[in-house]
């Protein structure tokens, strides 16, 4: 991976660098205890059921978050007047200023996180907290061990996708066409914020037209996962008129498949003009082979795989890698050209700021779950080989265990489970989908953000009149 800016992989604050630390401290403790079977008690704490139940979770809003991205990159439109790419960074850095600000925040992330309660069933049926309590019941030494592991990797993984589910809302109440704070009120007032129940949140309703933004968001992907695969749900169409209004004249560039003014045809016209055509391909073209090398390797690190799919799979990761490596190399060349050649100017600094924006959020997102998407790959492996081990007397006695501590309310576990059944025979192949595209965004994401970093710091040059 090529990079213009030195350090760009190095924390760029306290915040981040503390967030990191901590899901790096939780993914040393989930690989120590990569394989269950190996850790005393471990097989008898860890409820199969609801850690399938999580895995499934923690999946769906990877992929969630991948639509939302496809939704930033090519679908919603960019103007130099419009503040929110600024919004959506402004969250991502958690900065709040003052006590009374750290109040509103604190509100308008349990706002956030009912939110995601109605897009996830999830969290409306489970209790996490209860479930991690209930492990730790009376038992011989091995048995604790095994709680704490569970416990361990359970906490670990519901607390990155918590912080994912918050920034998948946040960006969702950004995006929407109902307007900014109808549904949860801004904290900072350095952005226009109205509150739920104001006079202007009584629009009309499209919520057929409008699904994406009214219905919840597991609905919709789990019809698309069964109909299609990952590449169904980000085909998924939201229509223009769903997205919020953008104020101020649309940023030009026009690329085939996109919005008009969205981000990625934005980002081509900061290029130079020579060299437009060969970077849209040479990038496309590398999204693609990261993709499909990250699903080979998540394909690759599945249990109980046969020989020759194994051999096969194998022989096509080191086609891919060979493949990634020489797009790589071209890649970084034209880039490097581009950065010699562009004339920039004061307008293109402007626009190189506001896309930035939103490279960020889209790169620090992933950033900072990326250690847990790592890990999951390993945790699903194993929960799928204990589902699939639990015998009828086992399974009775796993539900019962849900209910009895009231762990799991309002929904018939049954039938869930029925369902849940149907899921993880699918869950690895899927994940490792979702998996992969999810890394080639990030990958392409990175390497916008690289180059829009080296052009806004060509804005002191530009400030002293020096040739750029």
């Amino acid at each position: 991976m090529f990079n213009f800016t030195k350090g760009r992989f190095m924390l760029r604050n306290t915040r981040r660098a503390a967030n990191g630390m901590i899901l790096f401290i939780f993914a040393a403790a989930l690989a120590l205890s990569s394989c269950m079977k190996q850790i005393p008690g471990a097989v008898k704490a860890a409820n199969p059921i609801l850690e399938l139940e999580m895995d499934l979770f923690f999946m769906d809003l990877v992929a969630a978050q991948v639509k939302m991205n496809q939704l930033l990159l090519d679908r919603m439109p960019v103007s130099l007047e419009d503040d929110w790419p600024e919004l959506l960074r402004h969250y991502s850095e958690g900065d709040v200023d003052g006590e009374k600000e750290k109040q509103a925040k604190k509100a308008y992330d349990e706002c956030l996180e009912k939110a995601l309660k109605y897009d996830f069933s999830f969290y409306r049926f489970y209790d996490l907290s209860v479930y991690l309590g209930a492990l730790f019941r009376v038992g011989s030494f091995e048995d604790l061990m095994g709680a704490g592991a569970v416990a361990l990797r359970g906490k670990f993984c519901f607390e990155a996708s918590k912080i994912l589910g918050r920034r998948y809302e946040h960006a969702k109440t950004a995006l929407s066409s109902l307007p900014f704070g109808c549904i949860c009120a801004y904290y900072s007032d350095k952005f226009q914020s109205l509150r739920p129940g104001a006079r202007e949140c009584a629009i009309p309703s499209r919520d057929a037209e409008c699904s994406f933004f009214n219905r919840p968001t597991e609905e919709i992907l789990h019809a698309q996962l069964f109909g299609g695969g990952i590449s169904s749900w980000i085909d998924f169409k939201v229509p223009s008129s769903c997205f919020r209004v953008v104020v101020g004249e649309h940023l030009g560039g026009v690329r085939r498949g996109t919005e008009a003014g969205s981000f990625e045809n934005v980002f081509y016209t900061l290029l130079p003009v020579n060299l437009r055509e060969n970077l849209e391909r040479v990038d496309e073209e590398l999204f693609l082979t990261v993709s499909d090398l990250k699903t080979v390797e998540a394909r690759l690190d599945e249990k109980g795989i046969q020989s020759g799919e194994r051999a096969a799979l194998n022989r096509q990761k080191q086609f891919l890698e060979k493949e990634k490596k020489n797009k790589e190399g071209v890649q970084e060349r034209l880039y490097k050209q581009a950065l010699k050649t562009v004339q920039v100017d004061r307008k293109k600094i402007a626009v190189a700021k506001k896309l930035l924006n939103i490279a960020e959020y889209i790169d620090d997102t992933f950033n900072e779950v990326n250690t847990a998407m790592i890990a999951l790959t390993v945790k699903i492996v194993d929960d799928v080989i204990l589902f699939g081990e639990l015998g009828p007397g086992d399974i009775a006695q796993r539900i019962a265990f849900l209910t009895a501590h009231g762990i799991v309310k309002g929904v018939d576990l049954q039938k869930r489970f029925e369902l849940l059944g149907k899921r993880a025979i699918s869950l690895p192949v899927t994940w490792a989908s979702a998996w992969g595209y999810a890394i080639a965004q990030k990958f392409k994401v990175s390497r916008y953000r690289d180059y829009l970093e080296a052009l806004v710091k060509m804005e002191d040059k530009l400030k002293k009149g020096s040739k750029v």
